[in-house]
């Protein structure tokens, strides 16, 4: 944090320091930089509750894939045709707001552009997700194409391709990965720098309560002591509820798994030499009962290839589903969810051709090495909340799991509502 003393009042209170928030004030602090020298610059302070970015930002695997026909038929019933296919062309752009952003602020967050390959193991779930693309393909062809969606109609092409084991269909299209705790982060602390003092970050402050007052400034209730902002920024994801009551019904915190396994040796770099896969380059959509998501790191810093290359498979829901009271409205991040160990040990092996895993000598190669949990903000209908909630109180949160391709766009677009 950069300061110890909370100040009496400031212009912008941003609260959460996830992505979110860190987009948030890395756009606030760009547009404040670029106003007249004249003018007077407005002062912010980032706040969060925990640690910085210490939340679901720092727990997530940073796959920024997008919804593209998956659910296509469902979402048009419920908000229209042309509205989904809207927000399926908004979401496989936001890989190029990455690559912008992290060029030109030259931040090194591991970021990988590659494919996405969703793969279903269960034919009826293939059937389903094929009538999905051909819905939105036959009525919006354009769309389809300029998204660079493509489907996998051949069970060999598709399992050749994604190097698994029984795969039904699939579809392949832009995709990538990055560590979003090393991106927040980064952002913030050149959003400190850029601006001159005006900007400050104070942690392990949670906000007990919002109250409006008379000269439409608002009053901030922290656990000790109080101040005063003229616009708050509400970033907290699936913590919104306990700031904002309004949002009770509407974000609840949900429990997520995410594991890290070590690469077989017969699919890293040259193994195909002895028998082996080859490099794995993909990003995953793997459908078994319910979708789980798996990147490939393809190292650490900005030399690719080098340091930590293991898989990062997220979801495992199949296995604790019919346990609702331990993952639905559930906010403990510190304990494993039942049966997700066992599940994510045995995983690759199951679907993925050739996976060895270990060897005489007791190497770990192929192995679970760590799991652990996070929390998402599910919203009652599966879209987050974006926009002014009341005069000067505005909130970018309920991402339901689904924020990586999501969260550039919603958090300049509240930044920017908030400026005006």
């Amino acid at each position: 944090q950069t300061c110890t003393t909370v100040p009496y009042s400031v212009d912008i209170c941003v609260i959460g320091s996830g992505l979110s928030g860190a987009m948030v004030v890395h756009r606030l602090t760009k547009q404040i930089e670029n106003m007249s020298k004249s003018a007077k610059k407005p002062t912010i302070l980032l706040l969060d509750a925990q640690n910085l970015c210490e939340g679901a930002t720092a727990r997530n695997g940073g796959h920024c894939k997008p919804l593209n026909y998956l659910g296509f038929r469902a979402d048009a019933k419920r908000l229209g045709a042309k509205a989904v296919n809207e927000l399926y062309s908004f979401e496989s752009s936001q890989i190029h707001n990455y690559v912008d952003l992290i060029r030109s602020e030259d931040i090194d967050c591991d970021l990988h552009v590659t494919r996405a390959v969703d793969v279903f193991f269960d034919k009826e779930a293939a059937k389903e997700a094929k009538m999905d693309f051909d819905k939105r393909k036959r009525l919006f062809p354009q769309s389809v194409k300029n998204d660079d969606v493509h489907e996998i109609k051949d069970k060999n092409v598709l399992n050749k391709m994604a190097g698994t084991i029984g795969g039904q269909w699939g579809c392949h299209y832009l995709a990538g990965h990055l560590w979003p705790y090393k991106l927040a982060t980064a952002l913030i602390l050149k959003s400190i720098k850029r601006a001159n003092g005006n900007f400050n970050v104070m942690t392990n402050k949670p906000v007990i309560q919002i109250k409006q007052k008379p000269n439409i400034s608002h009053q901030i209730f922290l656990e000790s002591g109080s101040f005063h902002a003229q616009i708050v920024i509400v970033c907290t994801n699936a913590w919104t509820s306990g700031i904002l009551p309004q949002f009770k019904d509407k974000i609840v915190p949900v429990k997520g798994t995410v594991a890290a396994i070590n690469l077989s040796k017969n699919h890293q770099i040259g193994s195909e030499a002895h028998g082996g896969e080859g490099k794995m380059h993909l990003t995953y959509g793997l459908r078994v009962d319910q979708m789980d998501y798996m990147i490939v790191r393809q190292g650490r810093g900005r030399v690719p290839g080098v340091g930590d290359q293991s898989v990062i498979l997220g979801g495992g829901r199949s296995v604790y589903a019919n346990e609702v009271e331990k993952w639905y409205n559930n906010n403990d991040d510190s304990t494993l969810l039942p049966n997700t160990k066992s599940y994510f040990s045995s995983f690759m092996p199951q679907f993925f051709k050739n996976w060895k895993e270990g060897s005489p000598e007791g190497q770990q190669s192929g192995k679970l090495q760590s799991i652990w949990t996070g929390i998402l903000g599910y919203s009652h209908d599966l879209l987050p909340y974006v926009g002014r909630v009341d005069q000067g109180i505005y909130v970018s949160a309920g991402f339901t799991g689904h924020g990586m391709p999501r969260i550039p766009a919603c958090s300049f677009a509240i930044a920017d509502m908030a400026l005006s």
